[in-house]
């Protein structure tokens, strides 16, 4: 491959083995050799033979590796120092089949170049290739250069100090006086520079050759000539368009004499050895045996920022790349020493660059000639940075997917996309009772993890993931014995750059905790939405944070309406002082728990509904805040006003047992006992009233026990038709009743009916002038006239019953409606009482107040109005 024959291809194209290279390929698979032709073979001759041959570069596939391996080796032992390229093909990027040495941990020349993961791209692959075949360029170069330089010291083993062998110089001679005349031009002379000797003997060098003045052969012709040593120099010649070598040494007579040699095929091997060696990547060199540089290329020394002055003929471990560390000194010139002997000495290092560091793959070959002794070393630098830097961050991308492998909390399993399991972490295998080894293989639904009902699941999450999609998944999951435990997982899909389903990682964590905590959770929710009591979480300010659901059964809120809202604005005005300041006392102790305090908070329709609340300061808790127990007591206070007004009944009927009906009893014991003994009529009189007053108070008293505060059932009431029937029948004598509108409202009739009797009544007897007792004061509750006129009207919220008599004095109107209480001799004093049970059992307000006229009014308020 090194000369000029020509080669040819299937395509008939011919070209020089310099610029068209032998490719081999040794690959099992026909696809794959047909694949890479179609990549390549529009660059390189391809051949497909199955014994190792000579080409320049060679492909090797993983299945056929092992079988050629011995062979390839051999072959690139048996052309060193040739560089002959390999290239390993994988079939998948995660083989492990073929373990591949580390460049530093061994003294043998790697026998792989380049590795080729698929998938095959045809731009990286001519890339990889082309810079493969430039290092065999740049390898050939060198030898040949090396050949030379060999020959070439043979050639002038026999110079002297002052002329040249004639072997070397053969026909190619010049001779010229002390006054620059040509006394001697030899045939090849004439060739070369196309003269005639005869012709120009005697003439001016300047003037036969033109070319050379101003050149570095007129310098090296003058130099000799004044200092009488010898010259050499070499370069271009214009007047024969080539390249000169020429020796100028000095003549006894005072003249010199100069050896020319046409050095034109040795220039153009040299130039594109030069071109090779110093337009290359990599860093490299030339080293004697003891380790002294005496050639480096121009990426070396630019990386370095050194001159080649700065470098040759210094040993290479003091250059500069490495004086920056004793210990990396010590190695190179370990790795020279190793290198002298006859050894491939490799390491990868650190060197020192003009601006900064850099990690490159260092090698140190000997070169040997013939009889095998090494006469050369080259030293070789590979820039390895990235990949180094590459290696470390797949290092930590390792590590850091190792560490999420093998999370302590974490069940993780690596499938294929099928759903075969390849691996599982310890955590996941700690669950159950076998083997890695014993799994590893099987279907990921069939491992001991599912209970046999969750297969079909499974398969059916991992074909969704295989189609790339992030499946998300709750379920039970079997452990050792009959245990099972709750796990919440995912299956999610690993692509390559190509975007294609690789492997799949399953990985859940046990929830099993949670989800009793769950369960616990919604049976508190239950228990918080059946319950009764309120419980209600307010900041320092008062405002609610939180309400239980319980809120809307107890004051027809949604739990989240009175959020954000001051508690103490609904609270009852005549309560809220109180409750505030016990409030305020529960947020300056913290941890402390109130008293229990009773108190009025407005439902949602409007109306006061009394709760029993008690506090807890809860700040710098979870809670953080105070929380506040509260019970609907609404009911209880109810029963409680019943029985204090039931007390209050029976405090009356004593008082009335024991002195308003002996009165009477008296009246009548007595009236009987003046009839039996004086006949008189008139006693018969006084014992019929006595009799009637006995009668008035036993209806009172009935009524008061059997009626009580009990509503029975409510109707919309039309009050103008109500007070009309009551008018009807009441004696009202010439009393007169006016309505003013008094509109309808929600009650039981029969009971509004004796209220509007009681009232009317009251009115009407206690109106007259002629009423009045036997001592002579006045019997009614006030003071009215003859014709008094009785008004029932409307109000915003509820009625009033009024009239025009003289009215009851503000010191009297506390008394009036208590049971008993009259200012006539004859009444009862129970019929305002009775009126007072009324509205509190329908929920009124009463009160007593003077009327337009002066008379008495009753207002009647927060009455329901059936619209």
């Amino acid at each position: 491959m090194n000369g000029q024959r020509s080669t040819s291809d299937s395509t008939g194209r011919t070209g020089s083995t310099d610029d068209f290279h032998t490719v081999q390929l040794l690959l099992a698979d026909e696809g794959r050799r047909t694949t890479i032709r179609d990549f390549v073979g529009d660059r390189y001759e391809i051949t497909a033979e199955r014994s190792v041959s000579d080409a320049d570069l060679t492909i090797v596939g993983d299945r056929l590796f092992s079988e050629y391996a011995a062979k390839l080796r051999h072959r690139v032992g048996r052309r060193q120092p040739v560089f002959c390229p390999i290239v390993l093909l994988r079939r998948d990027p995660d083989t492990d089949g073929i373990s591949l040495s580390d460049p530093a941990a061994g003294d043998d020349p790697p026998l792989v170049d380049a590795v080729v993961e698929p998938p095959l791209e045809p731009a990286r692959l001519r890339r990889r290739l082309h810079s493969l075949l430039e290092r065999r360029r740049q390898s050939l170069a060198l030898s040949e250069r090396e050949a030379e330089t060999s020959a070439g010291s043979e050639l002038r083993r026999g110079d002297s100090d002052d002329r040249a062998s004639p072997d070397w110089l053969t026909d190619t001679v010049l001779e010229v006086g002390p006054e620059w005349r040509l006394s001697l031009i030899e045939d090849r002379a004439e060739r070369i520079f196309d003269v005639d000797a005869d012709a120009v003997r005697g003439r001016s060098l300047w003037d036969v050759l033109p070319d050379f003045v101003g050149t570095g052969f007129e310098d090296a012709f003058r130099r000799t000539m004044q200092k009488r040593e010898p010259t050499s120099t070499e370069g271009y010649y214009s007047g024969t368009d080539g390249w000169l070598s020429v020796r100028v040494c000095p003549d006894p007579g005072g003249g010199v004499s100069a050896s020319v040699c046409d050095v034109a095929d040795r220039t153009v091997a040299t130039r594109r050895y030069e071109t090779i060696f110093n337009h290359t990547y990599q860093f490299t060199g030339l080293l004697k045996p003891d380790g002294t540089l005496i050639e480096a290329n121009d990426p070396a020394l630019e990386f370095g920022g050194f001159d080649r002055d700065d470098v040759i003929g210094r040993p290479i471990w003091e250059a500069g790349w490495f004086s920056h560390s004793n210990a990396l000194q010590k190695r190179v010139m370990e790795d020279v020493s190793r290198a002298s002997n006859g050894e491939f000495a490799r390491r990868t290092v650190e060197v020192q660059g003009a601006d900064g560091t850099a990690t490159i793959d260092f090698s140190v070959r000997p070169v040997r000639d013939e009889q095998g002794t090494v006469t050369l070393l080259v030293p070789e630098g590979r820039d390895i940075t990235a990949l180094d830097e590459r290696k470390r961050e797949l290092e930590r991308h390792k590590r850091q997917f190792e560490a999420v492998f093998e999370d302590p909390k974490m069940l993780v399993g690596l499938l294929e996309p099928d759903g075969t399991l390849i691996q599982a972490n310890e955590t996941a295998m700690s669950a159950i009772d076998a083997e890695l080894e014993e799994i590893a293989g099987d279907p990921f639904w069939d491992a001991p993890w599912w209970p046999p009902d969750a297969a079909a699941d499974v398969r059916e999450w991992i074909d969704r993931a295989a189609d790339g999609e992030y499946v998300e998944y709750e379920r039970e999951h079997a452990a050792q014995g009959d245990d099972t435990f709750t796990v919440s997982g995912t299956i999610r899909p690993v692509t390559n750059g190509g975007g294609d389903v690789v492997s799949l990682i399953a990985s859940a964590h046990d929830v099993t905790e949670r989800k009793q905590r769950e369960r616990e959770l919604e049976v508190f929710e239950i228990l918080l939405e059946e319950m009764t009591d309120l419980v209600t979480v307010l900041d320092e300010e008062g405002t609610v944070q939180y309400q239980t659901p319980s809120i809307q059964r107890v004051l027809g809120y949604e739990p989240s309406a009175l959020e954000d809202e001051n508690a103490f604005e609904h609270v009852h005005p005549d309560d809220r002082e109180a409750v505030t300041a016990q409030f305020a006392d529960l947020v300056d102790r913290p941890g402390a728990t109130s008293d229990r305090i009773e108190l009025r908070i407005r439902h949602a329709d409007g109306s006061w509904r009394w709760l029993e609340s008690i506090g807890t300061n809860r700040s710098g808790t979870p809670i953080d805040g105070y929380l506040i127990n509260s019970r609907d007591i609404t009911e209880r206070k109810r029963r409680e006003r019943e029985l204090e007004r039931t007390n209050e009944r029976l405090e009356a009927f004593a008082s009335i047992v024991s002195h308003d009906l002996r009165n009477p009893l008296n009246l009548l014991a007595g009236s009987l006992e003046l009839a039996e003994e004086t006949g008189d009529p008139e006693q018969f009189e006084h014992c019929y009233y006595a009799i009637d007053r006995m009668e008035q108070l036993v209806e009172d008293l009935l009524m008061l026990a059997r009626q009580g505060d009990r509503v029975d059932s409510i109707d919309t009431v039309t009050l103008r038709k109500l007070v009309e029937e009551c008018w009807q029948t009441v004696d009202t004598g010439d009393a007169t009743v006016r309505l003013d509108s008094p509109g309808r409202v929600l009650a039981d009739e029969s009971r509004v009916r004796q209220l509007l009797e009681n009232l009317l009544r009251n009115a009407v007897e206690h109106g007259s002038p002629s009423q009045s007792g036997s001592d002579g004061s006045e019997d009614a509750v006030e003071r009215g006239g003859e014709g008094i006129t009785v008004t029932v009207g409307g109000l915003d919220d509820g009625f009033y019953v009024e009239d025009d008599g003289s009215g009851i004095s503000p010191a009297d109107r506390d008394q009036v409606f208590e049971s008993g209480y009259s200012t006539t001799t004859d009444g009862t004093g129970l019929g305002l009482s009775i009126v007072t049970e009324i509205a509190d059992a329908h929920g009124w307000q009463v009160e007593l107040v003077e009327g337009d006229s002066g008379g008495a009014r009753f207002e009647f308020t927060d009455v329901s109005d059936p619209t």
